[in-house]
């Protein structure tokens, strides 16, 4: 199994969440060498870094991979319609094409979402909620490895921000 992640090896969110996963691993039984091999590639949030490991791991005879937000599912689907991929932290995969439905992936890919659009709606209040004078806010994000060009979460967040 290969896990492609978007993010830089040294991202401190990243480690946690990857301390967590070895932990599960570790007490389902599954252990590193013995009877899984897993690998860890790392793209930095460069697109292009990214698309050319995609690319390496497209020639790969691999089981499984899996894949951590957009950037990452996204060069892995477009290298291969054949390995598996799981994908995790990705915001509305039918609607980036990943898979056809929830129910019915119709793909290569599956995995789950832990984002949806209307939580920027809730980023909204919450800060108006640390800073009741708060007049202006802005919505940061870089279009190449944003969902959907960073327009996910465009409505809910103009929404919630007009309000």
């Amino acid at each position: 199994m290969i896990f492609l992640g978007s993010v830089a090896d040294g991202d401190p969110v990243a480690q946690q969440e990857l301390k967590a996963f070895q932990e599960a691993r570790k007490a389902a039984g599954w252990r590193q060498r013995s009877n899984i091999e897993i690998e860890y590639r790392w793209g930095a949030g460069e697109v292009d870094r990214i698309a050319t490991i995609a690319k390496e791991l497209g020639e790969l005879p691999l089981d499984v991979i899996v894949t951590r937000a957009p950037p990452a599912t996204t060069a892995m689907l477009k290298i291969s319609s054949k390995i598996p991929v799981v994908f995790v932290q990705v915001p509305d995969p039918v609607r980036l094409g990943y898979v056809k439905s929830f129910a019915h992936p119709a793909t290569n890919a599956t995995g789950f979402t832990n984002l949806e659009a209307s939580i920027a709606s809730k980023w909204v209040a919450l800060l108006k909620d640390l800073l009741p004078q708060l007049s202006d806010v802005t919505l940061l994000f870089h279009p190449g490895t944003s969902a959907d060009g960073g327009r996910f979460y465009f409505s809910t967040f103009e929404g919630a921000a007009a309000s």
